[in-house]
């Protein structure tokens, strides 16, 4: 399934910046027949960085870089019915510098997790047990993966050796769509992979992947549409606080905020957010917007929140909501953006310094793509904007000063997309 987006006109490199910001360096991964996804990106605390993607449904690539763009080692994963995209988390590192990529077959019922040492080698390949329709690969502080299940199907736990520790709710629980029907999903360019470094975040739309799987305090929390569940380490149910308990219609997100959860759903016809302690005792809550969203993205660094809430408003129009949280849950500041025509995916990304990024990636006239990220310190004009123009955006990254977009370039009519990770710098 070589062409993924059709109909676009043949791209170059062009890139337009704000003032602030300049190009860093920008890498592509060709692949064997000048054919290539970049779909995954994960920027280590030293500013090394790793993008993977697809080449074909028989070979998956990852390639290291080190700070400065420079390639330290790639390697070509084999296999056979790989899906071309990979929704969310794909990537890990561990202490000993080994990375881990999770990576699902076509259609995606099944799930594999590849171990890679420092020097590119590759340690292991392994079919998860019971590992249908994961995604959203986090690495816990005791080691172990932390997957989330696709339709609500729950969440799988996984030892650094691949080895199943526990799925919750139990495998065959969950009614999930037939193989044939997952064709309607693997078209989507969707589930932008977003993160700031240390941070977390939770993207895409609920029935697809969930409301989140998030890790406090040495816990597992699982959300659902009507219910928070505290998981032990086996899996099992320690506490659960319902939508109705907590005064929501619907659960939209979760997310680790801190020592903290922040659940966001429908309170009355508006959007609001719930702190909860690890107890999932609620601390405050807090209207956010009044409507419905159409979705709403989330994510947390270093104890900030940035929250996108997609909808549509009255004379307004379609809009997105971007507003930075605070610790209780409290809008710190607010900012309507007008949402473009042909826009097909935001996301939102929170800094280490508090700022809120919205990125977009938008279909323009003559079929061309746009990606765009902004940078927000407040609810005024954007501090920094960087512009990718014939670039498809699949993930985008934000560590210090640097932007790190991941995603494709080249002729998107089926003969050359390249896979491409671009950087930025903030002065």
């Amino acid at each position: 399934m070589r062409p993924i987006v059709r109909g676009i006109a043949v791209a170059v490199a062009a890139v337009g910046i704000a003032a602030c910001v300049k190009q860093a360096w920008r890498v592509t991964y060709p692949g064997p027949v000048d054919y290539s996804l970049g779909t995954s990106i994960l920027v280590a605390e030293d500013g090394s960085s790793f993008m993977a993607g697809y080449l074909d449904s028989q070979q998956l690539f990852v390639a290291a870089y080190d700070a400065n763009g420079r390639k330290r080692w790639d390697k070509v994963i084999t296999g056979s019915d790989f899906g071309a995209h990979a929704y969310r988390r794909n990537l890990a590192l561990d202490a000993e510098g080994n990375l881990y990529l999770r990576w699902n077959d076509l259609y995606p019922s099944a799930t594999y997790l590849y171990k890679l040492d420092s020097s590119g080698n590759q340690v292991f390949e392994r079919q998860l047990e019971d590992g249908h329709y994961l995604v959203n690969m986090q690495m816990g502080d005791d080691g172990n993966f932390y997957m989330d299940g696709l339709f609500g199907g729950g969440v799988g736990a996984y030892s650094a050796d691949g080895d199943l520790l526990w799925r919750f709710p139990a495998p065959g629980s969950v009614e999930v769509p037939g193989d044939r029907e997952l064709g309607q999903y693997e078209g989507r360019v969707g589930d932008i992979q977003v993160s700031s470094a240390g941070g977390n975040a939770s993207t895409g739309y609920s029935f697809f992947t969930g409301v989140g799987v998030a890790l406090a305090n040495g816990q597992v929390y699982f959300g659902s549409p009507i219910a928070i569940t505290l998981l032990d380490s086996t899996g099992q149910v320690v506490s659960e606080v319902t939508a109705a308990e907590l005064g929501l219609s619907s659960i939209y997100r979760l997310l680790a905020q801190g020592d903290a959860l922040l659940v966001i759903g429908a309170e009355q016809g508006m959007v609001t957010s719930v702190v909860l302690d690890g107890d999932l005792q609620e601390i405050s809550r807090q209207v956010l917007v009044p409507g419905e969203p159409n979705d709403v993205i989330v994510s947390s660094a270093a104890g900030y929140t940035c929250v996108g809430i997609d909808q549509y408003v009255g004379l307004a129009g379609n809009v997105v909501q971007v507003m930075k949280l605070g610790a209780n849950g409290e809008v710190l500041w607010f900012k309507q953006i007008a949402k473009e025509g042909g826009t097909w995916e935001y996301a939102v990304v929170t800094a280490a310094d508090g700022a809120c990024y919205l990125s977009a990636m938008i279909a323009q006239t003559g079929g061309r793509i746009l990606s765009r990220t902004e940078r927000y310190a407040n609810a005024g004009e954007p501090t920094d904007t960087v512009a990718l123009q014939d670039f498809a955006m699949y993930g985008v990254v934000v560590q210090g000063k640097g932007i790190y977009h991941v995603g494709i370039t080249g002729e998107y009519d089926g003969s050359a997309t390249i896979a491409t990770l671009d950087k930025r710098s903030r002065k």
